[in-house]
């Protein structure tokens, strides 16, 4: 197909989605395109372009703290003013009896944090918990997500179902 094809075709497209359904049911939140700086940052560029002819569906947040985001402050009141406060390793060894990891747990996630590296204690407390009899549950479609030594159960949600599950826990505790 020719490029003067395809642009008719994805104007007449865009055309007949605005006059039946409005700009609303245009949504502009494709993620991970590559980048070769801002001005080439494809969803920058998508998102100027809809914008142009009337505004488009946008999303908030990104895939791993979006519905966090959204969640959370309804049921601790904020989510930034409790990531400085966590529970810490010891605690959860000495008083946890279920930690259910959701979303997986790789040692690699608990190796960086906002502004550079951390220190490294993700392996040797998880070590610790599984020692003192803390019991595992690795919700998350790797089964790699959580290290093997703690014998976690593991659950693999199908695709696209974290909101729901989500939800379900919420409502469960």
């Amino acid at each position: 197909m020719s490029w003067s094809n395809a642009y008719r075709l994805f104007v007449q497209e865009l055309q007949r989605v605005i006059r039946e359904h409005g700009n609303e049911a245009i949504y502009a939140g494709s993620y991970g395109w590559a980048s070769a700086g801002r001005f080439h940052h494809a969803q920058s560029q998508l998102k100027r372009f809809l914008n142009c002819i009337g505004g488009f569906t946008n999303s908030v947040g990104g895939y791993s703290f979006g519905d966090a985001q959204t969640i959370v402050p309804h049921v601790l009141g904020t989510f930034h003013g409790h990531l400085d406060t966590m529970t810490g390793w010891e605690t959860i060894a000495t008083d946890c009896e279920l930690f259910v990891a959701f979303g997986g747990f790789p040692l690699k996630n608990g190796q960086i944090s906002p502004g550079g590296t951390g220190r490294h204690v993700h392996r040797d407390g998880l070590h610790a918990a599984g020692q003192a009899g803390v019991q595992f549950v690795n919700i998350s479609p790797l089964r790699s997500d959580l290290m093997e030594e703690v014998d976690a159960q593991w659950l693999a949600p199908r695709s696209s179902t974290d909101a729901a599950l989500l939800l379900a826990l919420a409502y469960e505790i």
